[in-house]
């Protein structure tokens, strides 16, 4: 494939559940093969107007500082360093190798790879999924009160077909009974969706755990998040950085100059 195949593939709607009318993209009648995050995804890296660069960690560096994204500029000595925009500017953050974070990233990795590790964040991804027994029960005793809200909803049109009751005591009841079915069908909705995302979590969790997220330079530490694990905590001297002074360094983490999670 040539890029303008690959980019005409990214550009379809259609995967979405959509349909093309003329340069306009509607709902349509089939099921979307993916996400809306998973579209998103496919396309971080192609935002219109912004150049991307070519470096492994480009747009996933962040200041711990004032939370803004880092750029990665060339020093004029073979040099890559990420730099805060706003430094000089408010922000007090030096300057980082582009080498030592990439470092810090691969030391994560590792990190995850050890098996302790990798059960506790299972035992923390399962701990978001309610037991399965339990999930059965709530959703089968959701069922049985939603049926009966909509037997009495249609025991109550047949009172007023009967003029056994006035059209403002079925607008009432009517009205109480459909809010309370709406309520619960959301209710079960979200539950299905916050249940299957953690399901399909834990499930992916070998794959989701290698996946590179970001790096967030602190002035006492290099923090790296990695899609289905906890922040991990990597310091300066480990990846060849050059550590922030002391005095910098007790006034952010007076206990530990390196913390683990």
């Amino acid at each position: 494939m040539n890029y303008s195949t690959v980019k005409t593939i990214l550009d379809n709607r259609a995967y979405l559940g959509e349909m093309r009318h003329k340069d306009l993209w509607l709902p349509s009648n089939h099921d979307a093969l993916i996400t809306e995050e998973a579209w998103h995804a496919a396309h971080r890296g192609r935002t219109k107007g912004v150049k991307r660069g070519n470096d492994l960690l480009s747009g996933r560096v962040h200041c711990g500082i004032c939370n803004r994204r880092m750029s990665i500029e060339g020093n004029g000595h073979g040099q890559r360093l990420y730099r805060c925009k706003h430094r000089g500017e408010g922000c007090a953050q030096p300057a980082r190798s582009n080498r030592g974070l990439i470092a810090a990233f691969v030391l994560a990795l590792e990190l995850l790879r050890d098996g302790e590790l990798q059960e506790a964040i299972r035992k923390d991804l399962t701990g978001r999924r309610q037991p399965g027994g339990a999930r059965r029960r709530g959703t089968t005793g959701s069922a049985k009160h939603l049926d009966k809200l909509r037997s009495q909803r249609d025991k109550l049109l047949a009172l007023y077909y009967d003029d056994k009751i006035s059209a403002d005591q079925f607008g009432q009841e009517q009205a109480r009974i459909t809010a309370e079915i709406e309520n619960l069908e959301a209710e079960s909705i979200a539950a299905a969706k916050a249940t299957t995302e953690a399901d399909d979590l834990l499930e992916r969790f070998e794959e989701v755990a290698t996946l590179p997220h970001s790096v967030t330079i602190h002035p006492n530490r290099l923090q790296v998040t990695v899609h289905g694990a906890p922040p991990l905590n990597v310091a300066f001297q480990e990846v060849g950085l050059k550590p922030p002074p002391a005095s910098a360094d007790s006034a952010n983490n007076p206990k530990s100059k390196e913390a683990r999670p």
